[in-house]
């Protein structure tokens, strides 16, 4: 028979922090004072407050992701983090719904429209091999960025949560991209479908550059030289590996 836990009335159960009686959350971890005999209304009114707590943070993170470039990155690195989602779990939330749109294979994207081969090995591509490969070119990516405004002092870190940041803003924009493009396809619309595609390369471009200038506050000429140098040494690797990938992919058939 399991016993039921007591719980003690001065300290808290989740870090052993002594609290007063007073204290309905924990001033150590933040956990909710909540006992065995609070009422059930507590007890739901606790879970609602945290389902829209973090409800709230969603939208109000999205809006500056999406539409103020860099913004989300200097709220994290002068310290204002409580309101907005940490940067790591919006990147693998997005980027989870992103790769799992893209095995499902979705019929409006261009590249399906323009190679309809086999499918078994573009589902083997993005399915398999591209969700693991940005784990990788993430932290290269914060690597590169790293290098290039060292003088800066801004650190390895601040660098990750920009590349995080990017990359969700990037991936997130695309989950929209790949339901619209599907209705493009279904209609016909190749060549608007293409142009909208080159669209959004182009506002991924404008994004970045503004963001690289609104977090590391360096000169028009300096943050130029340090873009073009960010998208030559970073879309590159890309690009090579994925067609290394594509070639080792056709060599075992897929």
């Amino acid at each position: 028979m399991i016993e039921p836990v007591k719980i003690n009335n001065f300290s808290c159960p989740n870090c052993d922090h002594l609290l007063s009686a007073d204290n309905k959350f924990c001033p150590a971890c933040g956990q909710q004072r909540i006992e065995a005999t609070d009422s059930f209304n507590k007890l739901v009114g606790s879970f609602l407050g945290d389902y829209f707590t973090f409800d709230s943070k969603i939208l109000g993170s999205l809006k500056p992701l999406l539409f103020n470039p860099g913004r989300l990155t200097k709220e994290y690195i002068v310290g204002r983090r409580v309101r907005y989602i940490s940067p790591l779990r919006m990147y693998i939330f997005i980027s989870l719904i992103f790769f799992l749109i893209l095995s499902w294979g979705v019929s409006g994207s261009p590249l399906k429209a323009n190679n309809p081969g086999d499918e078994v090995f573009w589902n083997s591509l993005f399915g398999n091999y591209l969700p693991k490969l940005f784990f990788v070119f993430l932290p290269l990516f914060a690597a590169i960025l790293n290098f290039l405004v060292k003088k800066t002092k801004v650190g390895y870190f601040s660098c990750l949560v920009f590349a995080l940041h990017f990359h969700s803003f990037v991936f997130f924009v695309l989950i929209f991209y790949l339901f619209l493009s599907r209705i493009l396809a279904s209609n016909g619309l190749y060549h608007i479908n293409t142009y909208f595609l080159l669209t959004l390369f182009l506002w991924f471009i404008v994004y970045l550059f503004i963001s690289l200038k609104r977090v590391f506050n360096i000169s028009w000429g300096s943050t130029i030289f340090r873009f073009l140098t960010l998208l030559f040494l970073y879309f590159g690797l890309i690009s090579c590996t994925v067609l290394i990938i594509m070639a080792v992919i056709t060599f075992q058939g897929g």
